[in-house]
């Protein structure tokens, strides 16, 4: 058990590792490229019976084909995909290219071991995959007009943050208001030998104000009916 734990903190370590490093990683050699619609990467040759590739509408992921025999899905080591929508820089999102039509070009990656952690020759073989990631991520060509692989440089457009209108903003606004004037009062009651303060007090006034001015802006119709319960 204990070997285990540290085989999964080493192969972690790996991950953050190969997560950080993107840019200063050397060129595959002797590599052979892999391409699907317009994304090509170099693989390194020895991986050509080490790797299993699956593809979808929107890219490819590529697992180590002796976890991934174990069990569909396991060897998880990184896919490469295309959207056309922003993906907030979730955990494992790597923007990697975009171009000026808005098209958006994303290395993914795992967050935890994805390998068979029984069989020590399996680990080992992962994490040196794992090492070699980035050097692959590197070698990504888009074949698109007007690419740019400054991923850094990218600025999310307005329209990928979703829009708040003025009712809704009024509306929060009265919400956080009438919030801090019951932080400021210290209000506190007692129901049934249980004391509520202003943090209690606050959170259920928080939840009532909201979903309630919410459901009288849908029903006069200041607000869609359609509109997402999310701001």
């Amino acid at each position: 058990m204990k070997r285990r734990w540290v085989q999964g903190m080493l192969l972690a370590g790996m991950l953050i590792l190969t997560g950080c490093g993107a840019k200063n990683s050397s060129p595959v050699e002797n590599g052979k490229d892999y391409t699907w619609n317009d994304i090509t990467v170099m693989l390194p040759e020895d991986w050509a019976d080490r790797c299993t590739i699956k593809e979808d509408e929107n890219g490819f992921t590529i697992y180590q084909t002796a976890s991934y025999e174990k069990m569909e899905g396991l060897g998880y080591l990184c896919s490469f995909e295309k959207s056309d929508a922003w993906m907030n820089y979730g955990a494992g999102e790597n923007l990697i290219a975009y171009t000026e039509d808005g098209t958006l070009y994303y290395l993914m990656q795992p967050t935890d071991v994805a390998c068979d952690t029984e069989d020590q020759t399996i680990v080992e073989e992962y994490g040196s995959m794992m090492e070699e990631v980035t050097t692959i991520a590197s070698s990504v060509k888009i074949d698109a007009d007007d690419v740019h692989y400054d991923a850094d440089q990218y600025v999310v457009p307005v329209g990928a943050i979703l829009p708040v209108t003025e009712e809704k903003f009024v509306m929060n606004i009265m919400v956080a208001a009438i919030t801090m004037i019951i932080a400021i009062g210290q209000f506190a009651f007692t129901v049934g030998g249980i004391s509520f303060n202003g943090i209690a007090i606050g959170t259920i006034v928080i939840l009532v104000a909201y979903h309630g001015l919410k459901a009288i802006g849908k029903a006069t119709g200041t607000i869609a009916k359609d509109d997402p319960d999310i701001l």
